[in-house]
């Protein structure tokens, strides 16, 4: 009987029931057989959720039945529409730029509510993380769910000397998903540099006490990620069974 609502748009809740029902969603009725259903933008109805007839709400068309009772599962789309999304920023990096890159999705294929988002990496091969350096990329990716990707590396905080792949995964309402990557490389950390100065050559007889100083200093690759503080630690290694160049002994 149409629940009385004749071929005017209606609440969908006078007549239908469902998890995620919106109160901007409207029905109507386009036959005694057909009901044509427009979810508004506050509805979170999904493949899968079970819709029902309202109670008390539809009976036969002449009023001499009992009110319906009936229900089924919301089928997906026969062809439902995929996100298509697009990750962009600079690969062109030093060392300790910070890593930034963005995806984009098409709003078409959001189908009309947010999508998710989620990030992942890979190092290339034969250039293997640590395990503290895993930790941190593992922990700031489980942690990605946004469009933006932000990695404040001017600590070194990604090792450099390898390549990345940054992949963004997006997920519609449809539960379909598509993926981008980018790809770019980290160069090599040059080590610190040293240099020994002290005498090249130094006399010395078996009677006399001496003694050989030498002064070493280091020098730090400029910048080193912003670490203008940054301190060397120096060690220093006696060399044995060094050949003298000549040698003399006094006698009386």
């Amino acid at each position: 009987d149409r629940a009385g609502k004749a071929s005017t748009t209606f609440n969908c809740s006078d007549v239908i029931a469902f998890s995620g029902i919106s109160s901007d969603d409207q029905c109507e009725f386009t036959s005694d057989t057909v009901l044509s259903v427009s979810l508004g933008a506050g509805a979170s109805v999904a493949p899968g959720d079970l819709i029902s007839v309202a109670a008390n709400s539809l009976k036969s068309a002449d009023g001499t039945s009992l009110f319906v009772s009936s229900s089924t599962s919301l089928l997906a789309p026969t062809s439902p529409v995929s996100p298509s999304v697009d990750v962009s920023g600079s690969t062109s990096l030093d060392l300790c730029d910070d890593i930034s890159f963005s995806a984009t999705v098409d709003e078409a294929s959001k189908a009309g509510r947010a999508v998710t988002y989620s990030w992942s990496y890979t190092v290339d091969s034969g250039a293997a993380l640590i395990s503290a350096d895993k930790t941190y990329m593992d922990g700031a990716f489980g942690s990605a769910s946004n469009a933006v990707l932000s990695l404040l590396n001017s600590a070194h905080t990604v090792p450099g000397a390898r390549t990345y792949s940054f992949t963004c995964t997006v997920k519609n309402w449809l539960n379909q998903t598509h993926s981008d990557a980018v790809t770019f490389s980290l160069p090599t950390y040059n080590a610190p540099s040293a240099s020994v100065m002290g005498d090249a050559v130094k006399d010395m007889d078996l009677q006399t006490n001496a003694s050989v100083s030498a002064t070493a200093v280091g020098v730090l690759p400029v910048p080193f990620c912003g670490q203008s503080g940054a301190s060397l630690a120096y060690s220093w290694e006696q060399i044995t069974n060094v050949s003298l160049l000549s040698t003399a002994v006094q006698t009386d």
